[in-house]
């Protein structure tokens, strides 16, 4: 029962960020959450606290204006105190040739009493950096 309560406060929380409403996320995390997006991109990122947090979000729509991520599957295990969660999602975004954006990511968190302390992020990174260099080819 709490595992299934988890993947609803998770789809909750997606559903709004899927929107658009990243803040969602932040709510979600602790105040020391660590958060990891792998790779050597203009996004890759390991950093602590909400606000570092909330300034990636920035990054990423500064990079991908309009951005959506929106969640394709969601498990979760382990106890309240220590609750693991994989959330599989999908990216999409149009560049600023009008090129559709394509991605999948996956999401490792760790959520210690609903509070989100640690965020792993690994997307096909190959993709992200030749959009990210062809957005970067047409701004300047």
């Amino acid at each position: 029962m709490y595992h299934a309560i988890v993947r609803l406060i998770v789809r909750k929380t997606w559903r709004r960020v899927g929107a658009g409403d990243f803040g969602a996320a932040v709510e979600m995390a602790a105040p020391d959450v660590r958060f990891r997006f792998l790779g050597d991109t203009p996004l890759g990122a390991d950093v602590r606290g909400q606000q570092a947090f909330r300034d990636w979000f920035d990054l990423l729509q500064q990079h991908l204006p309009g951005v959506r991520l929106q969640l394709e599957d969601v498990v979760a295990g382990g106890w309240p105190w220590n609750t693991r969660v994989a959330v599989r999602l999908r990216v999409s975004s149009t560049l600023n040739d009008g090129t559709p954006y394509r991605n999948t990511a996956i999401q490792w968190l760790t959520l210690r009493w609903g509070r989100m302390t640690d965020d792993l992020v690994l997307e096909d990174t190959l993709t992200l950096d030749a959009a990210l260099r062809q957005q970067n080819s047409l701004s300047q």
